[in-house]
């Protein structure tokens, strides 16, 4: 009787196991909001997270996805940073004087696309390092907005928007 009462509660342990790595491990639509996010950005644009992305709005957002990825990544001269990236230029540390590499990590959360325009939703974290390795600047877990525009036929972020 004893082994029948330990293999019932292994048996509901297991179950509720699966059930939080299910419905929180592998659920990619669950997104953490802050309570200021949720403020900031309004109950409304924060829904946007909830909406499913279609592969065909991923795809055509991936080029502006590389973009980022090379404008996180980028320390060059800071003169070419809106030429070479545009708005997401801002994303660069090259502008800090002291940061000689980075590390980041983006994290593509949603895209929704219209005819001429959309948005995309991001989190990302990143880290400037110095000669030392010590971090001197970054930021960690940021949900931003991104406005999307077709502009002569190429979507183009024209608005970045991250709670404060």
């Amino acid at each position: 009787m004893k082994i029948k009462y330990i293999n019932l509660i292994f048996c509901v342990f297991v179950a509720a196991l699966l059930f939080v790595f299910i419905h929180y491990g592998c659920n990619n639509n669950y997104i953490h909001i802050h309570e200021y996010e949720k403020e900031f950005f309004g109950e409304e644009t924060c829904e946007e997270l909830k909406e499913k992305c279609t592969k065909n709005d991923k795809d055509i957002v991936q080029p502006i996805l590389d973009t980022a990825e090379k404008a996180f990544s980028y320390l060059g001269d800071e003169n070419l940073i809106e030429n070479n990236f545009g708005i997401l230029g801002k994303y660069s540390l090259a502008s800090y004087k002291d940061v000689i590499s980075e590390t980041h990590k983006i994290k593509f959360l949603t895209a929704k696309l219209d005819e001429n325009s959309g948005y995309i939703w991001i989190n990302y974290s990143q880290r400037g390092y110095d000669i030392n390795g010590k971090i001197i600047c970054g930021s960690r877990d940021i949900n931003t907005r991104w406005s999307l525009e077709k502009i002569d036929n190429k979507w183009v972020v024209i608005k970045t928007k991250e709670a404060p």
